[in-house]
């Protein structure tokens, strides 16, 4: 959560992805626009990063926002809401649960 970024591999295609939610916007791109050298400038190929509603949240992710708000950290509560919700990669238009591919890295 602290890098507003992650690295996953699309679940169609295996192309790598960085998910971004942060201060560079909320997106998924299949190149390092977030960090990488002309990332203030490079829109083009950027897929949709839609978050999920906190009200629809189960789990891990209702608990995990739940303390964030009760925290008073609304950013970390709003980046939660991205961290589990649904990407979409732009060339090959493969929607997934950007949670799920994380937690796939993790195993």
């Amino acid at each position: 959560m602290n890098s507003e970024e992650y690295e996953v591999e699309c679940p169609q295609c295996t192309a790598g992805l960085f998910v971004a939610f942060g201060r560079y916007g909320t997106f998924v791109s299949a190149g390092d626009h977030v960090t990488g050298p002309g990332a203030d400038a490079a829109t083009a190929g950027r897929g949709e990063l839609t978050p999920a509603r906190p009200d629809r949240l189960a789990g891990v992710g209702a608990r995990l926002y739940g303390e964030a708000v009760r925290a008073g950290q609304p950013a970390v509560a709003e980046a939660l809401t991205h961290a589990f919700g649904q990407g979409r990669r732009p060339s090959c238009d493969t929607a997934f649960s950007v949670a799920g591919l994380v937690a796939e890295q993790w195993v």
